[in-house]
């Protein structure tokens, strides 16, 4: 886990929460309330700071330690139930 997105995530959330449960946050910057600002900051921190970690974006596969199965493709892969 990235502890930037988890920052900025919590950040982001947090004027949010105040503002559903009641607590009047005071301000403004300009005509913006203090609230919409340090939301709008946190979320595009939150967007910078995302990692897609390992993704290629292509034809690759992303294997992320691990290992996948793929079908033997000489295989046919039945197209009905298999009857016993």
């Amino acid at each position: 886990m990235n502890w930037k997105t988890s920052l900025f995530g919590f950040l982001a959330a947090l004027p949010q929460f105040f503002a559903m449960i009641g607590v009047h946050i005071p301000g403004h910057i300009g005509s913006v309330s203090v609230v919409q600002a340090v939301s709008s900051i946190a979320l595009l921190c939150l967007g910078w700071f995302a990692k897609d970690k390992n993704v290629t974006g292509g034809t690759e596969v992303n294997l992320n330690g691990g290992s996948v199965d793929f079908p033997n493709p000489s295989v046919p892969i039945p197209t009905s139930p298999v009857s016993k």
